[in-house]
């Protein structure tokens, strides 16, 4: 009898743990799993911003930095293959003269458009600070509309110009330079809009669906 008392005791008492020990591991297990949650999470977060930076640095790379290995085939230093003749007082040579110096100041407004980006992208992560949703797709669409109007009003631009020209003597030059500069500048869209893409999956909602792909074919030239 004693020790059906003793083992009847011995029962309760674990019931009892079991009962205070319950809402315990439930707890937990459920801080255990925030915190996962949390350091996921935050990495994808943290990558996230990580590829908009990469990005950002592979425009400038194809637009802004100069002597880059394998050859420099920045857009920008087409204008510096026009060939003008000595009397630039004539049609259409007095229009673009006047437009190649517009367009490089344009140029270099972007440059510092870019600079500011890039410096507000570093310092927010360097100091890990935290970005709420909203302020994340702002600086996307940021990004977005500094890539598709640099396009518009400097790539563009540009190649019309470069079409106007009656004599483009170093057409073939500058056609292959075109070339490289297109091709990078399609995988660099390829890869962007991919990511906004993801973006959209995630649950982010951007004011621009995607970034353009360069649109004005040069004129071919025999000479």
């Amino acid at each position: 009898m004693t020790g059906q008392v003793i083992l009847l005791g011995l029962s309760l008492a674990n019931l009892l743990s079991l009962y205070l020990s319950s809402p315990i591991v439930i707890t937990l297990a459920l801080i255990t799993g925030y915190v996962q949650y949390s350091r996921v999470s935050g990495e994808k977060v943290r990558k996230t911003f990580r590829d908009l930076r990469r990005h950002t640095d592979d425009f400038a790379k194809f637009n802004f930095e100069e002597g880059q290995a394998g050859g420099d085939y920045r857009v920008i230093l087409f204008l510096d293959r026009v060939t003008f003749p000595s009397d630039t007082r004539e049609e259409p040579w007095r229009d673009i003269a006047t437009m190649i110096p517009e367009i490089k100041n344009v140029h270099t407004v972007f440059q510092s458009w870019h600079s500011t980006i890039k410096q507000s992208l570093e310092t927010i992560s360097q100091k890990g600070i935290s970005i709420p949703k909203e302020d994340f797709q702002k600086w996307v669409g940021e990004v977005v509309t500094f890539y598709n109007t640099y396009l518009e009003k400097v790539a563009e631009r540009i190649l019309r110009l470069l079409n106007s020209v009656p004599v483009l003597e170093r057409a073939d030059e500058i056609s292959a330079m075109l070339n490289v500069y297109r091709e990078n500048m399609g995988h660099l869209r390829e890869r962007v809009n991919t990511f906004l893409a993801d973006l959209r999956e995630s649950g982010y909602s951007l004011p621009v669906l995607e970034v353009n792909a360069l649109q004005t074919e040069l004129i071919h030239r025999w000479h």
